[in-house]
């Protein structure tokens, strides 16, 4: 019987070095997890390079047809005719503030609110025109299963 001891006490010396490697291992190449504040803002971003660019339908992607917090609306969910009218209205947007207002020459993010279930929110983002001026603008975001998407 004292040998049979002596072999689970061994075995479970065994167990907890292994796991201990094995979460050792696996914590030093996870990346870690950005918060949604971080994501969001990453997403504005993305959209907004994606309009500055001429990249309509990249852009039209981004609009959430949903609307509801963690949709399934994906971009190929929508008709092909739908995802054509976004991206044409991004580019009549464009065209208009060309006319305007000289068209955006750039774009900063100067704030952000995450609302408390994290699922939900919008990014100030203040917007530089051909001709100097400049004008604010509350970019409303939601987080889908595809990540977040402009309202």
């Amino acid at each position: 019987m004292y040998k049979g001891n002596k072999f689970a006490a061994r075995a479970r010396q065994m167990a907890l070095v292994a796991a201990c490697c094995c979460m050792g291992a696996t914590s030093c190449t996870k990346e870690p997890q950005k918060d949604a504040r971080t994501q969001m803002r990453e997403a504005a971003e993305t959209y907004y390079n994606n309009l500055l660019n001429g990249e309509y339908d990249k852009f039209a992607d981004g609009i959430s047809t949903g609307g509801v917090t963690l949709g399934s609306a994906t971009p190929d969910s929508l008709s092909t005719a739908y995802r054509q009218q976004l991206a044409e209205a991004s580019c009549q947007y464009i065209e208009t503030e060309m006319k305007r207002k000289g068209g955006l020459a750039s774009f900063k993010i100067v704030g952000d609110v995450v609302q408390p279930d994290s699922c939900s929110g919008y990014v100030c983002i203040e917007v530089a025109f051909g001709d100097s001026t400049h004008e604010e603008i509350a970019l409303p975001l939601v987080r889908t299963k595809q990540g977040w998407k402009m309202q």
